[in-house]
């Protein structure tokens, strides 16, 4: 018998106590991986709130079933006070850390700053959370090893949660090229590589920047959005690998650090020199010819002949190359359309496929897909490669952008789009019947409505 504050309490209460609470633990396990496995799985909850509320519900569970064992032994509850009170100062110093870690864990599935599922960063490791318990959290890295970090870690330290609204997010490229480098080139390949890579998003689009003078490069950073990010060494990797190989094909030059010699009354060696540097100029220039840049291809085009080098790199930067072959479909009608083209060599057949009704053909120069952008409709026709095919295409997200920018652009769509008048009047008369048109930009002239749709677009 035991005598805690004035209160006797037996041994055998003391063995009901711990036996409670071991059958708590093994009981509560049991009913956490039922209820997470055969009741929130019907529910077709997500996996991470599947572990929440299964470790919620289980402490619930757990505590009401403490009580209940407690009362079935016959322990007077008093006593668990007592003892509660008189191992009171212990726990604050001998268990603090387990208490910690126990109101941690509780913390982070209620705020849930980290859910089972997310890849986190911590101290420079990686990893993808498996699992929070009472005490810790277990952390799969991706060298696929296991570490167990104290749920207080996470509300004492700094952490990087990589997947907390979505798996998207940015890195960063550093690429340095010589001080003679066309950078207009140089930012149509970095952004040609990022389109080259499948997992770049979209949505927010890569970006090229100058970020400073080095002593012997111009310093650049390729910005660009990924999905997913757990995989970003392989996805840096693999950019890395396409932007050597495009510099390689172009004749770009990454820089290391060098000196300058000078040579005096070496008139041989400097003649051998100026033969060398004069080949040189000529393999690049040869190379250059047989293979043009889309800032060439971009000066051909008639509206974009006066642009100087930084607009030209702005136009750039708000789209990327598409290649098709011979035979090619682009897009067929029906599909939803979300790009703008413009043809920079090549010849493209538009047609309705449907009915096997020639349209058009449109060279280079031309451009298309307008009409699906500012209409939000699906495509009304097929569009097919007649020969081989270079493209710049811009999304409707820098579409927008290159319109605010250029209202000549937006003249010049406006006037190309009075050339087909009567397919206007009859996607007009299709939205009316959908009830898509405002009232406010409806006219029964169509060219008028286009516009209003258009200035809706860039508003």
């Amino acid at each position: 018998m035991l005598t805690v504050g004035g209160t006797s309490i037996s041994l055998i209460a003391l063995l009901q106590i711990v036996i409670a609470l071991i059958l708590v633990i093994i009981i509560g396990k049991i009913f956490k991986k039922i209820f997470k496995e055969n009741i929130l799985n019907k529910l077709n909850i997500d996996s991470a709130n599947r572990e929440t509320f299964a470790n919620i519900i289980s402490y619930f569970f757990g505590a009401i079933l403490f009580i209940l064992l407690l009362q079935y032994f016959g322990v007077n509850l008093s006593t668990l006070a007592v003892i509660g009170g008189g191992l009171g100062l212990g726990i604050g110093f001998g268990l603090q850390d387990i208490t910690k870690n126990f109101i941690s864990g509780l913390t982070l599935l209620f705020e849930r700053p980290i859910k089972p599922g997310d890849f986190i960063e911590i101290e420079n490791v990686k990893g993808y959370v498996t699992e929070i318990s009472t005490r810790s959290t277990v952390v799969e890295t991706q060298d696929g090893s296991e570490i167990f970090i104290p749920n207080s870690f996470f509300i004492n330290h700094r952490f990087t949660n990589w997947s907390y609204n979505s798996f998207t997010a940015r890195i960063i490229i550093p690429i340095a090229v010589a001080y003679q480098s066309d950078l207009v080139l140089v930012t149509e390949l970095l952004l040609q590589s990022a389109y080259q890579e499948s997992r770049v998003v979209a949505h927010p689009s890569p970006e090229v920047l100058l970020v400073g003078f080095g002593d012997s490069s111009l310093n650049l950073e390729l910005r660009v959005w990924i999905n997913p990010i757990d995989q970003e060494p392989e996805i840096r990797s693999n950019l890395n690998f396409i932007i050597e190989y495009l510099f390689r094909q172009y004749n770009i030059t990454i820089p290391f650090p060098q000196r300058d010699v000078w040579l005096k009354n070496y008139p041989d060696v400097l003649e051998n020199k100026n033969i060398n540097i004069s080949q040189e100029k000529n393999n690049q220039n040869h190379h250059h010819k047989s293979k043009k840049s889309i800032k060439d291809m971009l000066w051909e085009v008639d509206y974009f002949q006066d642009f100087n080098e930084i607009e030209i790199r702005k136009l750039i930067e708000s789209g990327y190359r598409k290649n098709l072959e011979k035979e090619q479909i682009l897009f067929k009608e029906n599909e939803i359309g979300d790009t703008f083209y413009i043809i920079l060599s090549g010849k493209v057949e538009v047609f309705v496929e449907k009915i096997n009704k020639h349209l058009n053909y449109l060279k280079a120069g031309s451009f298309f897909g307008e009409l699906s952008l500012m209409l939000g409709m699906p495509r009304t026709a097929t569009v097919k490669a007649v020969e081989p095919t270079i493209l710049f295409c811009i999304n409707q997200a820098n579409f927008r952008k290159l319109l605010m920018k250029n209202p000549e652009l937006y003249d010049l769509i406006v006037n190309k789009l009075s050339e087909r008048k009567n397919e206007l009047v009859e996607r007009q008369n299709e939205l009316r019947r959908m009830g898509l048109i405002d009232k406010e930009e409806d006219d029964n002239n169509p060219l008028i409505w286009v516009r209003n749709r258009l200035k809706k677009l860039i508003t």
